[in-house]
């Protein structure tokens, strides 16, 4: 269609620019994109149209020729000037994204998450592992600190329960009892002088609430099994250890344990619960000062972990369960069977 240019003279009354303009404003973006090459030729040839009809009023009228030649030239420039603008809001538009891409992007980012969540929590266990080390490792400190100061015995080996009137490495409060209370309840066991801070007793991983979750194992001055036990084997004094760095002293049990850590010195069982800590294995420290972690590898050993210990202690026996040996022997200095 062509722009309705006026038949009379005087461009005064319909200015050739304004019909121009609502014309272009008449076309909807997609028009545009889709008929480019018969809008520019439609353009040209109203130009053209309004140029023939400025030449005929140059013959009657001169200087209102020059004038609607002027406007018609304007009105072209914002015309071609709004369709560039249409154009290219209408190709942002058309360069987003569908709602396919959308999805696939969606479902994209969900398989890397779920590649790369486990590898997180994996670091993450690492480094609280890292963190429960460190603390074993200062604990292990104020365990020599409170053998010197005592002459080179050791620290009684109980939480509280069976101390047989020894001051114990830790006193567990009543839970029943004020924060205040329990706070200076906790603080007169033997090692807190030594290693002042409630948090170095616990390891980032352990039940909430609990006071400690590190125990020392019943070799080190904990309980003494009647007295039955050879010679060397049950500690009391720290010259009586023949190799610190096989020896081992504190366990983390992940939970509050009031009397000192139990396996089985004669028999191929074990006792007290199996420590499933830090991806199913549990962190030791040594007399020797150091520390590590040790992951279980025996199917029997990872099924007890997941058993309720019932306080009577587990009753089948792990015959060649290298867990049980390797804990045994650093426990008591060698196998009692």
């Amino acid at each position: 269609m062509a722009f309705g240019l006026p038949d009379r003279h005087d461009f005064g009354g319909f200015s050739i620019e304004e019909a121009l303009l609502c014309e272009a404003q008449s076309f909807n973006c997609n028009f545009i994109l889709r008929n480019e090459n018969i809008f520019t030729f439609q353009l040209t040839a109203n130009i053209d149209a309004g140029v023939k009809h400025a030449g005929k009023l140059l013959k009657s009228n001169r200087d209102s020729a020059i004038m609607g030649l002027g406007r018609l030239g304007s009105a072209a420039k914002r015309l071609v000037w709004e369709m560039s603008y249409l154009r290219s809001q209408f190709v942002k538009r058309c360069n987003g994204f569908t709602l396919i891409e959308l999805l696939v992007v969606i479902a994209i980012i969900a398989v890397l998450m779920a590649i790369l969540m486990p590898a997180l929590q994996r670091a993450r266990e690492q480094g609280k592992r890292a963190s429960c080390l460190s603390n074993l490792r200062q604990l292990q400190f104020a365990w020599h600190m409170y053998a010197d100061d005592s002459d080179g015995k050791i620290v009684n080996g109980s939480a509280s329960w069976d101390a047989r009137g020894e001051n114990p490495w830790a006193w567990i409060p009543d839970p029943y009892v004020s924060s205040t209370e329990a706070q200076k309840t906790f603080e007169s066991g033997a090692l807190y002088a030594y290693c002042p801070s409630p948090k170095i007793f616990k390891c980032p991983t352990g039940v909430r609430g609990e006071w400690a979750t590190y125990a020392i194992v019943d070799a080190m001055n904990g309980h003494d099994w009647g007295g039955g036990l050879p010679k060397g084997v049950y500690i009391k004094q720290r010259s009586e250890i023949r190799h610190p760095s096989r020896r081992m002293v504190f366990i983390d049990e992940g939970r509050l344990s009031p009397g000192s850590w139990t396996v089985y010195y004669d028999e191929e069982r074990w006792w007290d619960c199996v420590p499933a800590r830090h991806g199913m294995g549990t962190t030791v420290s040594f007399a020797d000062v150091h520390a590590e972690y040790r992951k279980w590898t025996d199917p029997r050993t990872i099924e007890i972990t997941q058993k309720t210990w019932t306080g009577a202690g587990y009753h089948e026996e792990h015959p060649d369960n290298e867990d049980l040996r390797w804990v045994q022997r650093n426990v008591w200095g060698k196998l009692g069977y």
